[in-house]
Order: C-alpha cells, then structure tokens, then sequence
C-alpha cells in the first residue's frame, strides 16, 4: 500500500489519476492497458528538476530542485548502486518553475537513457509536471532573440551549432521554407517529355506507355528540364537551393548544383531513381525552394554560408515573438542492448517539440524509400526497451517521425499521446528487414487513444503509423488524420517470404484526409507480405484523395495474406474503397465499402485513377502458392452511385476465380438494380452468379437510415443485409475514448 502521507499532495493525485485510468481502460477497452507506472508497494521518491535549478544541489525540494535531466539520470543511477543494482523505489522527477517562455525547457544535448537507469519490477522511472494544468515543453530548438529589421524582412544570424536550418516556429506555429509551390517540368533526364507522359486518356495503354517510357529514360538521372519561364534566371548565381522531385508514393529532396538558363536545366547533387520516371503518376512534378526571391509572409530563407536567417513577417507579428529554430535531431533516446533492455521508463504529461530534420540520408545518396525509411532517427527513440510508457504526452514541431519503438522494444505503451506537426510521419515501430532472433523483435507494443495528425511537412511520405516487421502489436481507438501518404502501414515484406509481422490488430481507429491530392498509391490501412492472424477490425476510413492512381481505402498490396477485415467502413475515396494487389488467403467479412470515386479525377494526374468500388490486380507469375491472388469476400455491402462495381486487372483472371462471394448487398443509388459484374462489368447479376459468384446474394437497398450525412451505422430493421447476417456497425466506439 501506499503510504499518501509521505508523498506530495501532486503525487496523490498523479497517482489517483493512474489508478483511475487503469480501472477505466480496464473496463472500457477490449485490448486493456496493464498499468504499474505508480508503485503500488514501496514509497516513491520525489525529486524536482527546473530551469532555474542547480545539479549540485539534492533535487528533494524546490529551492534544492536540479537543472538538467542529464543529472536525474545520474540519481537513478547512483540509487540503483546503493541498492545492489536494482531500483527499490519509484522515481518521480517533476518539472518545476520551468521557464518565463511559456514552461520551456530547452535541452542542450539529447537526453539518452540506458539500462543504467532503468526501473525495475514496479519501480518505475518517471518525469512529468508538477502541476497538471502547465504545460511542459521540452525542446530541442534554439530561440531567436537578435532580429534585426531589414526592409520588410528580418534577419537573425544563428550559432555555429545550427549547422542547417529548415524549420522555423513562430508562437508554436510552423513556417515553411521559401519555395516556388508546385511546377511541373518538361522532362527529367532524356525520359519523356511533359506532353509524352500525361498522354493518358480513354485509350491509355500503360504497357505501351511502360516500353516508351523505359527505352527514352535514363537509370537514375541527376537533371531536369524546366518550362519556359518558370524558373528566373538569376537563381543560377545562387547557392543553397533544393529541389523536391515528386515521384509515385514519394517525394524526394535534392541539393542543386547548378542551374543552366540557357537549355533549361537544373542539375542535382544526388540523383533522382530512374525508375520513377516511368509512370505518369509523378506528373513531373517538383518544387525549388530556399531562395530569398521566393519570399513571401510567413516565409523564410537560411543561408548557411553566413549563418543568416531572413524571415518576412505575417501581419501582426513583431520580433518580440517566439520563434524557434530546432537543433538537436532527437531529443530523447531510450537505448539498452539484446542482453540488457532499459525498462520501466515513463513519460506522463509533458510536451516534446522542436526536433530537426535529418537529411544526411537524402544529401549523402537519395531518400526516396517507402514510408521515409530511410531515416534513422525521431523525435523520442527507443531501442532495446520494454515496459516503458509515454501517457497524455504531446510531441510536436518535429522533423521526421514523432515516436519509434524501433528494433529490440516490447511491452511498451503510448496511450492519449498527440503527435502533430511532424516532418514525415507519426509513430513507428519496428524496422525494415525479417527478424528471427526474439531478442531483436519489435512486439507486443501498444499504440492507443491517441490522436496523429498533420504529418508530411518535410517528408510526404510519412504514414500516421508506420508498422515494420513487428509482431502482436494493437493500434487502437487512434484518430489518424491529414497524412500525405497512408494512415497505418503494416508489414515490409513483398511477396510470400518469411515475416516477422504476425497478429497485429488495428482496430477502432478513424483515419480520414489521407493523400490530400499529393502522392499516389496509398490507403487508410496499407498492408504488405504474410501476416498470419493479423485483424484490421472496427475502423472508419474516409476522404482518401490520390494525386493520380491509387486513392484506395484498404489496401493489400503485395503478398498480403491470412489477413481478417471484418466491420471496417470505407466511404469518399478517390478509387476502390478496398483493392487487393495480390494475397493468399484474406477475409473480407461484414465491411461497408461506400461511395467510391466521389473525389474528382483531373486531367493530368496519371490517368486511370478511377478503377471500381473493390479491385483486384495482377498476381506475378511465381510468386506465390496460387495460379491467382485469392480471398473470401462475404457479408459486405457495396454502396455505390457512380464507377463500376468491381474489377479485376489480370487479363487471365477477369472472373475472381480463387475468390468466394456470398451473401454480399450490393446497391447504386442512381441506377438501383441496373448493377453489372464482372467480366469487365459487362455480366449481368444472373451471369455472374452462373459462375458460382454471390449465390446467396442481393441487389437492394441495404436502407441505411442515415446515408445522406454519411453515417452508415445505422441500418433499417427491414434492412436486406440484416436478414443476410449482416451485423450493423457501431461507430460511436471508434476513435480516442475520454
């Protein structure tokens, strides 16, 4: 038991509110949370750390309160010594008097966390604010304080550790680069020319296309030819410009070495994959940026050569405000090894924020992996970790991804975490690449009642959460929105090899404004390779806007399989609400897949980027157990009002031969029964269940009572789809629970 009256009158109510918290996820959550962040035997020790503090000092008391959490970890470590290696007691480091600028703590140095101060059983390591109703920001930037006005600009010149700046946050909000906005050039390399590639209309033959494409392309060019007058001929004297080349499901940023205004060229330090350039979905798309002639309000310019920062105000802003310029790449890491994990750490309460970006990977070769694979670092990174916990915490204003569990992390939990404003995307757990040793997986890790939003700044290709070779981890009752590329990607493995991603659940999560018309190729939830007993199970998708193709709802792209979606919802998606590229044995149960196609499809996008209201595409000659991709398809509604109902792109399997229909509704609320199948939607109901197709299935109004408001929960009692087995689905427990 506790002792209350030897703790804080704070820590009664910091520990009140975990146990609270426990008994009402407990109850609430099907998936709960095993809390132990208070130590519920021994008395905890409290001390205080503050801005204004001294590390020479005890750190018990206010007056006595330390000044870094460099020296905390120090405490832990010496408490560990005394007591033969092992934590007795919990650990509670509350943040006091923290700064004048708005409660800010600004690091000098990544705070980096080794099994050397751990906790240990239910000891716990802890650090949060004292008082609840102050935020805590713990920042990696350095505040700008010697503006200097210069015309309708200002100037600021930075220290010798800032040693590339490409953010900026005035009063907590973000400020972009300068930058020419979206252009589109000519041709990149000797590949096609601008006319060549968006030449894609009713009678489009992307084979065609593909075999042009590739004979006139060169591997992995370093040039482009711009537009007559887009780009001023002055920005060859200049230096310090970057490119941002648009390609598929990426977007990568380049260094210019030179621009050539005479031909129209702009060559870059590291080149650009050839292989992208052979798909009209990159719409030769780029943007420059980093010039002070593309300044405009709310803009800024660095120059690294002298150090100088220029920014032109918005209105109403004077050079009394915040502004913050992130330093350190990571600000904090929770590293231990195979043999030795850093355990029982936790986070509760306080903001992380001001993170730069890593570019090393992008300057140094090129970064146009999936997902920003290619970074290797985030905001809060953990490796070798377990049982540790970040709750009711905030991160923000960051450069890559906010949070990773990366190789080694088990056990761990974020819970009513915010992750917003981030350069790339939101949390990622796992790593690229199968991982046989135990000891090195990334499981049984949860990600739950928090809300990821507003990602891609830097990198586009970011996702809300990315899942990578990691196993048995439950992503749920998450509000995953405004992403540029996907909302939860799960797997990293194409094709049928061996994976280390078996029994994830993403489950109860509502993800919506995915792709925002940047990217391509793209869904809510994204899968990839073998993923025995994997769920994705209770989740609202919406508003998923492709640049060109692939604006799908779910997606099981390559060798995705054994996987179960069952009492998901789709609606408002550019093409299918569900496509499958290829897979082996995935359920498809009681799903409601609504309103394909209600996103406008513009000329000179990449073409064919309405396909139907369910696709299926090609299976790759030997790739995988079957003669085609397969998958059991039952107990669904198709709610359509314009595009065909379903399509298959094997010219060899236009009759989804490996896949079972039964007792599906299916309905277009223009055309009502006027509904064809396949072949090529050519097949009336009856053909189609000639071939063994939806036997027991309808055509009918499946009489939702609310579909005008897009509320699809709610279904008539005289609803053809209940006297099917079809079970209606609740929407009011998807989400973040209060």
């Amino acid at each position: 038991m506790l002792k209350m009256a030897s703790i804080s009158p704070f820590a009664i109510m910091f520990c009140m509110a975990f146990a609270c918290l426990s008994v009402a996820m407990a109850s609430a959550n099907p998936y709960p949370l095993d809390r132990k962040t208070v130590a519920r035997e021994n008395d905890p020790l409290n001390y205080y750390i503050s801005t204004g503090g001294d590390d020479s000092k005890s750190g018990r008391s206010f007056e006595d309160a330390f000044a870094t959490i460099d020296r905390c970890l120090a405490e832990v470590r010496s408490l560990r010594n005394s007591s033969g290696g092992k934590l007795a007691n919990a650990v509670y480091f509350y943040f006091v008097n923290v700064s004048e600028a708005g409660s800010l703590f600004v690091l000098e140095n990544t705070v980096e966390i080794t099994a050397e101060e751990s906790g240990d059983g239910n000891a716990f390591v802890v650090f949060g604010p004292l008082d609840q109703t102050k935020s805590v920001t713990i920042s990696g930037g350095h505040l700008i304080k010697n503006w200097v006005k210069a015309g309708n600009t200002w100037t600021a010149k930075l220290p010798e550790t800032l040693k590339s700046v490409r953010q900026l946050f005035v009063n907590g909000q973000r400020r972009m680069i300068s930058n020419t906005g979206v252009m589109q050039y000519e041709k990149f390399g000797d590949g096609l020319s601008l006319d060549e590639a968006m030449d894609t209309g009713d009678d489009f033959d992307y084979i065609a296309y593909k075999r042009k494409a590739l004979a006139r392309s060169e591997a992995d060019p370093n040039f482009f030819t711009y537009q007559e007058g887009q780009v001023p001929a002055s920005l060859a004297e200049e230096t310090g410009l970057e490119a941002i080349v648009y390609e598929i499901w990426t977007a990568s940023v380049h260094p210019v070495t030179a621009i050539h205004p005479s031909n129209r060229t702009v060559y870059l330090k590291n080149p650009v994959a050839g292989r992208w350039e052979t798909s009209p979905a990159t719409g030769h798309r780029y943007i420059l940026q980093n010039s002070k002639q593309f300044l405009k309000p709310g803009t800024f310019h660095f120059d690294e050569t002298s150090r100088v920062l220029t920014y032109q105000p918005m209105e109403g802003e004077t050079p009394s405000m915040q502004a913050i310029v992130p330093r350190l790449t990571e600000l904090v890491t929770v590293v231990g090894s195979s043999d030795k994990k850093v355990a029982n750490i936790a986070f509760v309460g306080l903001t992380f924020a001001h993170a730069a970006a890593d570019y090393s990977t992008c300057f140094a070769g090129e970064c146009s992996d999936q997902s920003a694979n290619f970074l290797t670092t985030a905001a809060i990174r953990m490796e070798f970790a377990s049982n540790c916990e970040i709750t009711m915490c905030d991160v923000a204003h960051v450069g890559g991804y906010g949070v990773w569990l990366d190789q080694g992390c088990s056990n761990n939990t974020l819970s009513y975490v915010e992750v917003y404003d981030v350069g790339a995307g939101g949390v990622r757990i796992g790593r690229a690449g199968h991982v046989v040793d135990p000891d090195l997986q990334t499981n049984f890790n949860t990600l739950t009642d928090s809300t990821l939003a507003d990602g891609g700044h830097i990198f586009k290709e970011g996702c809300g959460v990315l899942l990578q070779m990691a196993g048995h981890n439950t992503i749920t009752h998450n509000h995953i929105h405004h992403f540029h590329y996907t909302g939860v990607s799960i797997g990293w493995s194409w094709g049928y090899a061996a994976t280390s991603s078996p029994g994830n659940i993403i489950s109860y999560n509502h993800i919506h404004h995915i792709g925002m018309g940047d990217l391509s190729d793209m869904g809510c939830v994204y899968s990839l390779g073998v993923q025995i007993g994997a769920q994705v199970v209770h989740n609202l998708c919406h508003d998923v806007w492709s640049y060109g193709y692939g604006g799908w709802g779910y997606y099981t792209d390559e060798g995705s399989s054994n996987m179960t979606y069952a009492y998901n919802i789709a609606y408002h998606t550019k093409a299918a609400c569900w496509h499958q590229h290829y897979g082996e044995n995935n359920q498809f149960i009681n799903n409601i897949f609504a309103y394909p196609h209600h996103i406008p499809c513009p000329d000179k996008t990449g073409g064919f980027c309405y396909d139907s209201a369910i696709k299926s595409s090609r299976h790759p000659a030997g790739s995988g157990p079957g003669a085609f991709t397969s998958f059991n398809f039952e107990r669904n509604i198709i709610y359509i009002s314009n595009g065909t109902l379903m399509s298959a792109s094997n010219p060899q399997d236009l009759l989804f031969s490996n896949q079972t229909f039964d007792n599906n509704v299916y309905w277009n609320t223009v055309s009502h029964t006027d509904v064809l199948f396949p072949p090529n939607s050519k097949s009336t109901f009856a053909q189609w269940q000639s071939h063994g197709k939806d036997k027991n299935s309808v055509i009918a109004d499946p009489l939702f009572l609310k579909a005008s408001s897009f509320d699809f929960s709610k279904l008539s009692k005289d609803s053809p789809a209940l006297k099917l087995g079809f079970k209606p689905i609740d929407t009011s427990t998807i989400g973040p629970r209060t």
